[in-house]
């Protein structure tokens, strides 16, 4: 689990290129790049890392343009990469008794509904997070919820004993991000 994001790190410190200019990928994606996705043309304004130990990493990146901001996670599920766009989502869009939940037992309940969709609890991780533009990593737990298609995702953030955030996702297919240029 998590070998891309192991080797992505070893190449970046073995050589300046972490990409073939003749074709790049999602996961060449960096802070200042461009992508096409959605039929627009987005801009990567923010890079995230994520270290979930045993030299295991994951990443996300904020595209934002003149119109939309989302967050593109790339995760790794059987040695595949797997873009999920996400969105935020506001505590009072959800049913009130998840945000008790969460503060009285510090974690959340095992599904969540939210816009006609039933998602399901199905992974607990603990690791650590920093904008790349910092040496300051954050201890972060996140649960990833999933509906029955695998397609729809759900994931419930939590910074500190009282601070959380939820955001709602959608898997993509990697040849939906074209068009990468570097800064």
């Amino acid at each position: 689990m998590f070998s891309w994001f192991k080797k992505k790190k070893s190449e970046e410190q073995e050589s300046e290129l972490h990409y073939d200019p003749s074709d790049i990928q999602i996961e060449d994606l960096r802070k200042g790049y461009l992508v096409d996705f959605d039929l627009q043309t987005w801009h990567v304004v923010e890079e995230y890392e994520y270290d979930w130990g045993n030299e295991r990493f994951s990443y996300e990146f904020k595209l934002a343009n003149e119109f939309d901001a989302c967050y593109l996670s790339l995760d790794e599920e059987r040695g595949e990469i797997i873009p999920v766009v996400c969105r935020p989502v506001l505590f009072s869009e959800l049913d009130a008794t998840i945000e008790e939940t969460l503060r009285t037992t510090q974690k959340p309940p095992s599904t969540i509904s939210y816009k006609g969709i039933l998602y399901k609890r199905q992974t607990e991780k603990i690791g650590y997070f920093r904008n790349i533009d910092s040496t300051n990593w954050f201890e972060y737990i996140v649960w990833e919820f999933v509906d029955d298609t695998r397609k729809n995702r759900f994931y419930i953030e939590q910074w500190d004993e009282e601070s959380f955030d939820a955001f709602v996702g959608v898997v993509k297919e990697k040849h939906a991000f074209t068009n990468i240029l570097p800064n």
